[in-house]
This record gives C-alpha cells, structure tokens and sequence, in this order.
C-alpha cells in the first residue's frame, strides 16, 4: 500500500491552493509551564495566557490514516466550549491543524465554519492560521508549537501570517464563509482576546 503524504515542496502549504500533494516535515521541541492562575498571581509569574478548557478525541473509522473527521473535530470543539460556558461567536481567531494536505485542509475548513461561522461578516471574519507554514509539520511536538504561536498572538497583539500564502483551495470558499487567512503582519488587538488552538493529530 501506497501513502502520498509528503509534500512536493518540502513545505506546508496550509489552507493554500499550493497544498495539493502532502505535508513538509520539520522539527521542533516546546515546553510551557502551566499553573493555577491564583498560584502564578501569587508567585508574581509573567502571565502569557489562560487555558480555560481542554478535550481529546479520537476520529472512529475513516476513509484512510490520513484523512480526518469533521463531524468528529466539530463534536470536540463544541464539547470544550460548552465545558468552558464560552460562546464561538466571541473567538476571532482559530490557530488550526492546517498541514496543507488536499483532503484533510478542506474537512477542517468546514468543521471550523460550521463551529464558528454565525455571525461572521466581511468586515468581522473568522481568522484562521496554521503555524506549520512556518515551521513545517513537527509532528508530535506540532500541538504544544502551536500553543506557543497563540499565547504570543496574545502577548504581541497581531496575527503570525500563514508563510507564502496565495489564494485558498478552490474547495475552501473563505469568502462565502467569511473565513480569511492572515498574509500580513496588520495589528488588531480586538480581535485576539479569545484564541482556539487545534491539534487534530493524526500520527503518532
């Protein structure tokens, strides 16, 4: 058996008409420290972000290894915002999965819009963005990156712009779903107060 999972390029090319072929392996290692918030208050610890809410799932059957569950992604974002009594409406940005794959970019498109998409007009979008443009796919440490790249968006107050980032895939139409991806480095603190960060991992 034959799997196409790395990409032409060498990079990942999330959410990106570029993204046809596979995803660009790169390396990484990251560590955060978590506290309770009234223990980093009391210590005088530099507080970059709260996490308010968590979950893990796992896909069930799918078509292959490489392709993911929407409706799947889509049960789990629901569950932690509930857990968490936060509304999807109040999020502006999603730090996504995004490895730039032609199937599993398209599925986590549209659990995204159908979690977050009430609401959204042209002049107030949903932000999406996949730090693996950056960086590349570090696979098992992809996920705490991630964390890192969000709770700096809320330390920096701007949104790290996908890498190289052209048009959307013809099966993503941002535009109707009010959906845009970042390509500059434009400044907008009103819309980073609330972050989600995904790490729909499908590899060990």
């Amino acid at each position: 058996m034959k799997f196409r999972l790395f990409s032409d390029s060498g990079s990942c090319h999330p959410f990106d008409h570029k993204g046809q072929s596979g995803f660009g392996r790169g390396d990484g290692a990251g560590m955060i420290v978590l506290k309770r918030l009234s223990d980093a208050i009391e210590a005088d610890d530099p507080i970059r972000a709260l996490v308010v809410s968590s979950g893990v799932n796992q896909d069930g059957a799918t078509q292959g290894m490489s392709m993911p569950s929407g409706a799947a992604q889509e049960r789990l974002i629901r569950s932690v915002y509930k857990s968490a009594g936060l509304d999807p409406r109040d999020t502006g940005y999603v730090e996504a999965h995004g490895t730039g794959t032609k199937v599993g970019d398209p599925i986590e498109a549209s659990a995204l819009h159908t979690v977050f998409g009430e609401g959204r007009t042209k002049r107030q979008p949903l932000y999406i963005g996949a730090v693996k443009s950056n960086v590349g796919h570090s696979e098992g440490a992809s996920g705490i990156v991630s964390v890192i790249k969000t709770a700096m968006i809320l330390e920096r107050g701007f949104i790290l712009p996908n890498c190289d980032f052209e048009k959307a895939k013809e099966n993503i139409p941002l535009d109707q779903w009010n959906m845009k991806v970042r390509h500059d480095f434009a400044r907008n603190y009103t819309l980073v107060r609330k972050l989600k960060t995904d790490s729909f991992s499908r590899f060990p």
